[in-house]
């Protein structure tokens, strides 16, 4: 079972279907771990009970996990299981609720620490567990890439180290560092090798910075002001020249016209 699929759904009535399969195709996928059967996935394939040991199966529908962002294979009108209670979790398989295991038990094809129930509760020095799960994962060019997942049982505050085995304090800031898990924000980076801030952490500015961006804005919106008052003064300047060459130019056609009017007068 995925540990995120603690809280489950209620089984619905058992209803065979025609079909048939075989339960030793069902099981965690060795590459993305999630759980692959013959059966649709609102099914469960169920061994037939008159005949135990044959692969006559029959398909039964079977609930979703309720902590899925999406129900898988239901459509938006179809009548949904209940949830499974409290003290009860839904398997992978989704045949039936089943109780809640103890610490120490063993989890039917769960990630839990080393497929048994931890607490998360050794201190500083003391003797831990490590679980690596590898992922793998595909490029858009189809190559594969791998993704470690690594848990430990050591409290908060602390990482199981892959050499001792002993629970560790995590690292502070710019520390030298191996994985995330080693370091208090949780972020080794590659470039660096240190422990770094996560790229999602908020950028808190100094007064200085507040104090920096005001002036800047204060010298854009003089500057702008500045060059729009500049053109205009040029474009003013321009239009009134425009104005006196066009008066010039009224004032000597009138002085033309008036000579050549004396003109005729004195011929006449």
């Amino acid at each position: 079972m995925h540990p995120w699929n603690i809280v489950g759904l209620l089984t619905l009535p058992a209803v065979a279907t025609s079909k048939s399969c075989n339960p030793t195709n069902s099981g965690l996928d060795p590459f993305s771990h999630a759980y692959t059967s013959d059966c649709h996935e609102t099914e469960w394939c169920s061994i037939s009970i008159p005949h135990p040991q044959s692969f006559a199966t029959s398909l039964i529908p079977r609930p979703t996990s309720a902590a899925q962002k999406v129900l898988s294979g239901y459509s938006d009108n179809s009548s949904l299981p209940p949830l499974c209670p409290d003290y009860q979790y839904c398997p992978d398989e989704g045949d039936q609720c089943r109780d809640l295991l103890p610490f120490g038990g063993n989890f039917n094809g769960s990630l839990c620490l080393n497929l048994r129930c931890k607490l998360s509760n050794i201190t500083a020095g003391g003797a831990c567990e490590v679980d690596n799960t590898v992922y793998t994962g595909f490029a858009p060019d189809g190559t594969t890439y791998s993704d470690i997942v690594t848990r430990d049982n050591c409290a908060t505050g602390l990482y199981c180290d892959n050499l001792s085995l002993t629970c560790k304090s995590s690292l502070p800031l710019n520390s030298p560092c191996n994985s995330d898990r080693e370091c208090s924000t949780f972020d080794c980076s590659p470039l660096t090798g240190q422990c770094a801030m996560p790229p999602e952490t908020p950028s808190n500015p100094g007064a200085g910075v507040y104090a920096l961006v005001g002036i800047g804005l204060l010298a854009g919106l003089i500057g702008t002001v500045t060059c729009l008052l500049s053109v205009d003064r040029k474009q003013k300047k321009r239009r009134r020249r425009e104005r006196a060459e066009a008066w010039q130019e009224q004032r000597e056609l009138r002085r033309a016209i008036l000579s050549l009017q004396r003109a005729m007068e004195g011929v006449e």
